[in-house]
């Protein structure tokens, strides 16, 4: 007695009509003529080797064996998400070897049953590498699209990154930085808190720290207008105005006027901002050679010229 099915027309095919059962919720359909390929189109018949057959799952899951189910090698998963797993190996020992999910693709290596994912890559082209056993994968290295490539340290979920010698020094720059402000922050409050000089209750850490010349020009290199809570005799070191001036030209309301009526002095600061002619003593702001180098560097500041009458 023969199993094989009648099927009308099948005069229409010269009698090459061949059926492919395939199992699927505990029941038997037939294959038409043709194999089906992996998006589901058909083809003219190839020899059973080279044919792809699809068989569904119970939890929504399509499989393809490439060969018939029967005697074929697993091919490709597509899962009840959309996913797309690909296989390689021979029959009983397919191993997965990638997996196409949203917006990236996995690849794996190692033998059926122990794959470990090694690499992940990404729609706009960004790959992350991976190493360890199955279950324990660690990043090690991500190559983005922009160029950029970075090592990683560490156990699965606490990789850090291996700081090249560029981001060394950034990262320890911003490190010094971070303390350079504490510091800074530490003398703005000492010094704003302190009392004139001459007061009975100054306390001589205060006065040390209003009068050491590192701490304020630390603290100048921040913020210019430090200066008016540096010491007297800070107020009139050259070193320390110039400072301060450089960065912030109306600190020099807080200069001594010593240094104000310096003509030199004045003379090199109005050759960086010219603005700094109107701070001078009314000697340095009638005096030709400033006026002239303070205009040259500024048009505007000739308001602040005194120019004597003459007779």
């Amino acid at each position: 007695m023969s199993l094989r099915p009648r099927v009308s027309g099948a005069s229409n095919v010269g009698g090459r009509l061949e059926s492919v059962l395939v199992a699927g919720l505990g029941s038997l359909r037939l294959a038409p003529p043709g194999a089906l390929t992996i998006d589901g189109t058909k083809r003219p018949l190839a020899p059973i080797e080279e044919r792809v057959v699809q068989q569904k799952q119970v939890d929504g899951r399509t499989e393809y064996y490439l060969g018939g189910k029967l005697r074929g090698s697993l091919r490709h998963v597509k899962l009840s998400n959309g996913d797309i797993e690909f296989y390689d190996g021979d029959r009983g020992f397919e191993r997965l070897t990638r997996r196409v999910t949203y917006g990236y693709t996995i690849t794996f290596d190692g033998e059926k049953g122990a794959e470990r994912m090694i690499k992940k890559t990404f729609e706009n082209g960004d790959q992350y590498t991976y190493d360890g056993e199955q279950g324990a994968e660690r990043l090690v290295k991500t190559t983005l699209s922009n160029g950029d490539v970075h090592d990683y340290f560490g156990k699965q979920g606490a990789e850090q990154i291996v700081l090249s010698d560029d981001d060394m020094f950034a990262s320890m720059q911003e490190v010094l930085d971070d303390e350079r402000k504490m510091l800074i922050a530490e003398l703005r409050k000492g010094l704003k808190s302190l009392k004139p000089a001459g007061d009975e209750d100054v306390l001589l850490d205060d006065d040390r720290m209003r009068n050491d010349q590192q701490l304020v020009l630390a603290a100048l290199s921040w913020d210019g207008l430090e200066l008016e809570y540096a010491s007297p005799t800070l107020k009139g070191n050259r070193t320390v105005v110039r400072a301060a001036a450089l960065n912030d030209v109306t600190v020099l309301k807080f200069a001594s006027l010593e240094l104000l009526d310096d003509v030199g002095f004045m003379l090199t600061l109005v050759l960086k901002n010219g603005e700094a002619l109107q701070y001078g003593s009314d000697r340095v702001r009638g005096t030709r050679e400033v006026i002239v180098a303070a205009v040259k560097q500024n048009t505007s500041v000739l308001k602040y010229a005194l120019f004597k009458n003459e007779a």
